[in-house]
């Protein structure tokens, strides 16, 4: 699979199943990016404080802050507001969002990495 283009990107896995996030997260650092992996909403809001992230893909189904908390929280923050949130869930419906726009992309699992890269590639 060939590199990004545009850049390296700064991601922030949010997930709560350890082999998922370390999979997912090994394939976005084979391709260049800085990685971190948080696996909850309280503790990805705290790594956004220290250092926001370019991109914030985040489980859905986390255990306290759910997914859909944890976007809106970003992107009601000034120093968060426009990082790319993208909704990573195993439902095979797209997400319903309360303000309409907390996430600006969504995938099903297993997330088509092909797809991701080219995503990623674009921010």
């Amino acid at each position: 699979m060939p590199a990004p283009t545009n850049g390296k990107r700064s991601v922030l896995i949010v997930e709560d199943n350890h082999d998922t996030a370390e999979s997912l997260a090994r394939m976005l650092r084979v391709w260049g990016h800085h990685v971190r992996v948080s696996i909850d909403g309280a503790s990805a809001l705290a790594v956004m404080d220290n250092g926001a992230a370019d991109v914030v893909l985040s489980d859905l189904g986390l255990p306290g802050m759910d997914g859909y908390e944890l976007a809106a929280r970003l992107k009601q923050q000034a120093t968060t507001k426009d990082a790319v949130c993208i909704a990573v869930s195993g439902f095979k419906r797209r997400p319903q969002t309360t303000g309409g726009s907390e996430f600006d992309h969504y995938f099903n699992k297993p997330v088509d990495l092909p797809s991701l890269l080219a995503l990623l590639d674009q921010a």
